[in-house]
């Protein structure tokens, strides 16, 4: 008899281990499927969110773009007008150049007017003196 009770005991314990182990195998599966499900869930957010900053990031780029090739034109506008202001700045250039060199060229000819002036001044006071001296003593002899 206690015989067949460690037999029904033995058999029980059993039945009871193979019951909790199934019940921990499907608790197991039930928790993994919604680990799954989860992750599955997440995934799914992530990518949504990625894919909004992708068109985020796409659409800021044509902006950028679009600011780009504003520049890139205006820049090319610049250096035309550069080019432009370059060949007025060396026409100027010469100009004055021009301009100083007829300036000293009628710098030098009012010096030699001048000098020629102040030689005529001097002949003339030396024409001048000399007929004085000449009409003088002629006055004195006339007296």
């Amino acid at each position: 008899m206690v015989l067949k009770e460690q037999n029904d005991f033995g058999f029980v314990l059993r039945s009871v281990t193979t019951e909790v182990r199934n019940i921990v195998d499907n608790i197991c599966q039930t928790r993994d499927l919604e680990q799954k499900e989860q992750h599955q869930s997440e995934l799914l957010s992530l990518r949504q969110e990625l894919e909004k900053q992708i068109q985020t990031l796409t659409e800021e780029n044509q902006v950028n773009q679009n600011i780009v090739r504003d520049v890139q034109r205006a820049m090319l506008e610049l250096e035309g007008l550069m080019e432009r202001k370059e060949k007025e700045l060396t026409q100027l250039e010469n100009e004055k150049e021009r301009w100083v060199e007829t300036e000293s060229n009628q710098i030098d000819r009012i010096r030699n007017l001048e000098q020629m002036i102040s030689e005529q001044a001097d002949e003339i006071k030396t024409l001048s003196d000399v007929r004085d001296s000449l009409t003088s003593p002629a006055s004195e002899s006339a007296l």
